[in-house]
């Protein structure tokens, strides 16, 4: 089994929000970050996760790629619909792992 390229791909909301940019930077991935709400100082890729990766999956070989998709749940279904759908991607190349926040009520 040769190299595998891996292309990563973070989307946030507030540039402040990007996890660990410059060490995956540095690592030489090629690593592509979005941002919805940038401030006057962001200078990279504005708009959602579903939008960047339109741009990019010319750039992929679908059918020799895995997708890890992780983050908010909305997104993650979205992104994989996408994949699925409009990129025949095979559901058993799409993996997922759903996160959200949970508001709790304090006890009066």
């Amino acid at each position: 089994m040769g190299v595998k390229r891996i292309t990563f791909i973070e989307g946030v909301r507030f540039e402040q929000d990007l996890l660990y940019k410059d060490e995956i930077t540095r690592m030489g991935i090629d690593a592509h970050f979005t941002v919805t709400r940038p401030t006057s100082q962001w200078n990279g890729e504005t708009g959602r996760v579903t939008e960047l990766i339109q741009k990019l999956i010319p750039n992929l070989n679908i059918s020799q790629t895995d997708f890890y998709l992780c983050g908010n749940g909305n997104m993650v279904n979205e992104m994989y619909l996408l994949l699925k759908e409009f990129y025949h991607v095979q559901h058993s190349a799409v993996f997922r792992e759903l996160f959200s926040s949970i508001l709790l009520k304090k006890a009066s």
